[in-house]
């Protein structure tokens, strides 16, 4: 991450707030999911991170074979998917460079978070711009997708079945 996405993050902790920032990532709600969009010109970094449960159907290592291949297939969806799910503006021409998803991250022994980061380059600055973001078509499990957007904006969102735009 550059420097100057990691001033911007800290710098929104102040904007947005400490509601959703101090709690992204250190609530574990089964339904509920955390994104957090980072801009810095053309690059975007989104954040994701869910409770394992909605992702895949259980929060601990897979005890066989079958639970291993519904891992890796909700961990290929959500990379496969990632572009649709933060669907960002035609215009900007936004691609997938880089991720890591950490399909297991314990947080307490018992409750085992799923934890992502995705890298776009965009051929547009993405100032002024924005993008739809839905995740329930992907994992209906997940009901809320609480969002927060840094960069030249700080906002924060909240996605339910039915998605929302989000603005840069």
């Amino acid at each position: 991450m550059t420097m100057k996405i990691q001033l911007v993050i800290s710098l929104a902790a102040l904007v947005v707030g400490p509601s959703l920032l101090e709690a992204h990532g250190k609530k574990h709600v089964h339904d509920e999911a955390d994104m957090t969009i980072s801009i810095d010109g053309k690059k975007v970094v989104v954040d994701f991170e869910s409770p394992a449960h909605p992702m895949y159907g259980f929060e601990r290592e897979p005890k066989d074979a079958k639970e291993m291949a519904r891992r890796e297939a909700a961990v290929q969806k959500l990379v496969k998917e990632i572009g649709t799910i933060v669907n960002f503006d035609a215009a900007l021409g936004c691609k997938l460079k880089s991720h890591d998803v950490k399909p297991l991250v314990s947080q307490d022994g018992d409750h085992g978070e799923l934890e992502a980061t995705f890298n776009f380059e965009c051929k547009s600055a993405l100032k002024g711009k924005g993008a739809f973001v839905k995740i329930a078509p992907f994992f209906p499990e997940i009901k809320t997708l609480d969002i927060a957007v840094v960069g030249d904006k700080q906002n924060s969102y909240e996605a339910g079945k039915n998605g929302v735009r989000v603005e840069f």
